[in-house]
């Protein structure tokens, strides 16, 4: 279980963590936890609690972080990554 642990944090330590602007950790009442992408290099979107946003969840062992978020800002989404859910091993 350790060995796992250790990988996901050098995993996101990585330089695909770095592709993400303004990143928030966020928890569920079911128990999950997400980082989230706020994408606040994109200045001409709005998002506030009236102009809310999708969050679309991807693997956090991606090495396509850059196609995703290219993708999610296409779609008008916010990328999440579960980093609770490698634990679970």
């Amino acid at each position: 279980m350790m060995s796992i642990v250790n990988n996901i944090i050098v995993h996101l330590s990585s330089p695909q963590l770095k592709l993400l602007f303004g990143i928030v950790a966020i928890g569920t009442e079911q128990g999950h936890c997400y980082l989230v992408d706020l994408r606040l290099d994109d200045e001409g979107e709005e998002f506030d609690e009236w102009h809310t946003s999708l969050i679309e969840v991807v693997n956090p062992l991606s090495h396509e972080m850059a196609q995703l978020r290219n993708t999610a800002r296409t779609n008008g989404t916010h990328l999440g990554i579960e980093i609770g859910s490698m634990l679970k091993y």
